[in-house]
C-alpha cells in the first residue's frame, strides 16, 4: 500500500492516481459479481471493498487536518490584502 498523500498524486510517466486505478478494478469486480453471477469473486470484492474504505477513511482523515490548517491560515487574511485589486468601496 503506497503513503496516503501520494494515492492523489499522477504515477512515474503521467499515469493516473492509484485510488483511481483501484476504485476502477473494484467496478470491474463489481460488474463481474452482479452482473455476470460470478460467484468466485465475491470474498475478493468485499475484502477489496473494505480495503479501500479503510484507505479513503485514512485519507479524509489526513485531508481534515491539512483543511483545519488551512483554514488557519486563511482566517489570518489581512484585510488590507482585500483592496489590492483597487476596489475600496468594500468595508
Amino acid at each position: 500500500m503506497q503513503p496516503q498523500a501520494a494515492q492523489f498524486n499522477d504515477r512515474e510517466g503521467g499515469g493516473p492516481p492509484q485510488l483511481r486505478t483501484d476504485l476502477l478494478l473494484l467496478h470491474q469486480l463489481a460488474m463481474a459479481v452482479f452482473n455476470d453471477g460470478s460467484r468466485s469473486q465475491v470474498a475478493g470484492l468485499f475484502e477489496f471493498a473494505v480495503d479501500l474504505e479503510d484507505q479513503v477513511l485514512g485519507l479524509m482523515t489526513s485531508l481534515e487536518q491539512v483543511q483545519e490548517t488551512l483554514s488557519k491560515l486563511t482566517a489570518l487574511y489581512p484585510e488590507s490584502l482585500s483592496y489590492e485589486d483597487g476596489d475600496v468601496s468594500e468595508s
